[in-house]
């Protein structure tokens, strides 16, 4: 079957590339666009003894102790106790307090006396009066806790006394930013297919045929949140996890091809082996990376299956572009390969 397949793709190059793969990615990556994403982290729980939890103090009016865990972190040169501080924490931390899904333990109140460190403490070494509040914020996504975080810190730039310090700590603060890990992993990529092939031609195929696929799966992802919970590292994974496969793939077909081109075959013979041949082991192994992603819904944890679900669409895709975009692609570069 997968001489057959080469066989096509080699003879209908023009319209495996022009007519099927650059429309697909073209079609998907405005889709994507128009629908938009959905990205969030459901923290759906089996039935454990921290979920079982969870549901009581829903149950009893304290959705907020069963979420997330913040602090507001203060410090003055006056002093902690200074009435111009009391007065500006106090309004800012009832203003926090005001807003919805949060729950705010303020310092100040008598029965959280212990989220206070007065400069004289041994504990002490920052020379000032610590004082935290602790927050607490029902459990949402990502997503929503970012608008959550903006809003509290923007109260909290309103506050403007001379000396006064505010920080900010917990999970909700975090900024949440990907580094542009794709691209270093490209670079990296073309620089050591270079050295290897010591060709543009040869490097350049395996990094077109993982940065095609990039494009389908990344889209494919992205269209997929809006029916099911794909977390927002969602598409990291499947570009991490697709960028390896699809480059090692594609990497072990040309490799095949080169060899069988200098045995003296024709191009087209030349592809249908490789294919046939490498071909088999990328099915193989790409299979085995979906079947073990996949595997990982037995866990029962929603952003778990998202995570799975956008790690295994890479690798899908990344394996039906080794064998039939690239293909094609080595039909255009024939005996130029090297």
């Amino acid at each position: 079957m997968l001489a057959r397949l080469a066989r096509f793709s080699f003879r209908r190059r023009r319209m495996m590339v022009f007519a099927i793969w650059l429309p697909l990615l073209l079609v998907l990556n405005v889709a994507s666009r128009a629908a938009g994403s959905d990205y969030r982290t459901e923290f759906g729980e089996f039935d454990s003894e921290s979920h079982s939890v969870r549901e009581v103090l829903e149950q009893v009016g304290s959705a907020e102790d069963a979420g997330f865990t913040a602090q507001i972190v203060f410090t003055s040169e006056q002093g902690n106790d200074d009435p111009e501080v009391v007065a500006a924490m106090t309004a800012f931390l009832d203003k926090v307090d005001e807003i919805e899904g949060v729950k705010v333990r303020s310092p100040y109140a008598p029965e959280n006396i212990q989220q206070n460190s007065p400069s004289e403490s041994p504990a002490n070494v920052s020379g000032a009066d610590v004082s935290f509040a602790q927050l607490n914020i029902t459990m949402r996504s990502q997503d929503e806790l970012q608008p959550t975080a903006d809003e509290i810190r923007n109260l909290g730039e309103r506050v403007v006394v001379p000396g006064l310090t505010i920080e900010y700590g917990g999970q909700v603060f975090e900024e949440m930013e990907f580094p542009a890990s794709e691209v270093l992993g490209i670079l990296a990529a073309i620089l050591i297919l270079l050295v290897a092939f010591g060709s543009v031609v040869a490097m350049g195929l395996p990094i077109g045929t993982a940065l095609i696929g990039l494009g389908i799966a990344m889209s494919t992802v992205t269209l997929a949140s809006r029916g099911i919970d794909v977390p927002e590292v969602g598409p990291q994974v499947a570009a991490m996890i697709g960028l390896g496969v699809g480059i090692d793939y594609a990497l072990f077909i040309v490799t095949r091809f080169r060899e069988h081109l200098h045995l003296g075959e024709d191009p087209e013979t030349a592809v249908v082996a490789a294919v046939n041949s490498a071909g088999r082991a990328v099915m193989f192994a790409g299979s085995t990376v979906i079947i073990s992603l996949l595997g990982l819904f037995l866990m029962g944890l929603s952003f778990v299956r998202g995570i799975a679900a956008a790690g295994a669409v890479g690798v899908l895709v990344m394996m039906l572009a080794s064998v039939t975009l690239l293909p094609a692609l080595l039909g255009f570069a024939a005996r130029r390969i090297d």
